[in-house]
């Protein structure tokens, strides 16, 4: 039985042991400086009160966690980092499963969960998300990897759905942004790969 709650300065450790399981960020790009990063940031997001830390843990063992920064310019927040054990996505999705219902149902709590605090506590209205930037290799040639997952997310009814996407920014590979929320948004570092940074306004 899957459980959610928010993450405090007690979960330092397992968050590290999990994100150091899983090197992987933006889609499969594996990164060592990001990872060393995410690593060295935790124990700062788990106690500063603009961030939002959630864990999911089977039993007592942390398989999921995700950080959502809220900004301290503007009414907004970023949807910062997501990392989970490996294989577990592909378990809630997975109509053979044992509990095919139970992912699901974790999937949907934690959806809540994040748009309960972000939305209607602290009323923020808006969120950025940074994703890799793929062309699409299937017939839908105009649609992109990081918008195909941004309409995954409205299919199955998560809170985005209440969102309208804008593009904010296209970053090519090895250059930053212009502005500086946008460069906070990516880690304040050039990537070697092209990035999409989507702005998601709730639809009053």
């Amino acid at each position: 039985m899957s459980s959610i709650r928010q993450l405090n300065g007690s979960d330092v450790d397992a968050f590290i042991t999990l994100v150091k399981t899983r090197p992987q960020t933006f889609m499969g790009y594996s990164d060592d400086a990001f990872q060393e990063s995410i690593t060295e940031n935790i124990p700062n997001w788990l106690s500063d009160s603009l961030c939002f830390c959630i864990g999911v843990f089977d039993d007592t063992e942390m398989t999921g966690a995700m950080v959502a920064i809220e900004s301290p310019y503007s009414p907004s927040w970023t949807w910062a980092y997501w990392v989970s054990k490996a294989g577990m996505i592909g378990t809630i999705f997975d109509k053979n499963s044992a509990n095919p219902n139970e992912g699901i149902k974790t999937f949907r709590e934690l959806d809540k969960f994040l748009f309960d605090e972000m939305e209607k506590k602290r009323g923020l209205t808006r969120f950025y998300i940074a994703l890799r930037d793929i062309p699409s290799s299937t017939a839908l040639r105009s649609s992109r990897s990081s918008d195909r997952l941004l309409t995954f997310m409205e299919k199955i009814n998560m809170s985005t759905s209440r969102y309208k996407v804008y593009d904010d920014v296209l970053i090519p590979a090895q250059s930053m942004p212009k502005y500086e929320y946008q460069k906070q948004i990516i880690g304040n570092r050039e990537w070697p790969i092209d990035l999409s940074i989507k702005m998601c306004v709730l639809i009053q």
